[in-house]
């Protein structure tokens, strides 16, 4: 939180900045240039007093392990605490990260909503309530799974169709062998 050290160039009275290589009068420049001004030096001191000033207003230590938290200052004998969330050399267990959890979350409703949004196609399509359905009477699925799977069915012919079309339009004999591709449809079985 610089407030007072951050200064921009008020120019050089219309002089360009140098280059900081090579020497001057057998002076390195860049060692010349690490020169601190006192008026930068007091900025900085202010700036500095401001923050441990207001420090514990709106800092607190990230970490609660008493060796992180004290950071290059800290001792041998003090022992890190491998809590998750308290130390930085924790790990999460596999599947237990909060970031693991989220993600898992935002996947699982991606998915929801892809199916929901198929499962709602089905329902609206014309063909696929038009569509007759039988099945061996040991299976029984009610009126939604049924338009699904007759969604499904439908996908899977018209990608039939259009890979048949586009080989009939290409010259020569092809052996055409052909899966459902629709990853939604997939999903269902």
């Amino acid at each position: 939180m610089l407030k007072h050290a951050i200064a921009r160039c008020r120019g050089h009275l219309g002089k360009k900045h140098g280059w900081l290589q090579g020497p001057v009068h057998r002076l390195n420049r860049t060692t010349l240039a690490a020169a601190y001004p006192s008026g930068m030096c007091r900025a900085i001191i202010k700036d500095v007093k401001r923050f441990v000033n207001l420090k514990s207003h709106f800092v607190e230590s990230y970490y609660k392990c008493e060796r992180c938290s004290m950071g290059r200052a800290e001792l041998d004998s003090t022992e890190h605490s491998f809590i998750p969330g308290e130390c930085r050399y924790a790990r999460w267990p596999e599947g237990d990260d909060p970031r693991d959890k989220r993600k898992m979350i935002k996947e699982q409703q991606e998915k929801d909503y892809i199916m929901g949004k198929f499962k709602k196609e089905a329902l609206l399509n014309e063909k696929v309530m038009r569509g007759k359905l039988a099945a061996h009477h040991a299976i029984s699925f009610d009126s939604e799974q049924t338009a699904i799977l007759k969604m499904c069915l439908v996908k899977l012919l018209a990608e039939s169709v259009s890979k048949c079309e586009e080989l009939g339009k290409k010259k020569g004999q092809h052996d055409y062998v052909h899966w459902l591709e629709d990853s939604v449809a997939l999903s269902w079985g």
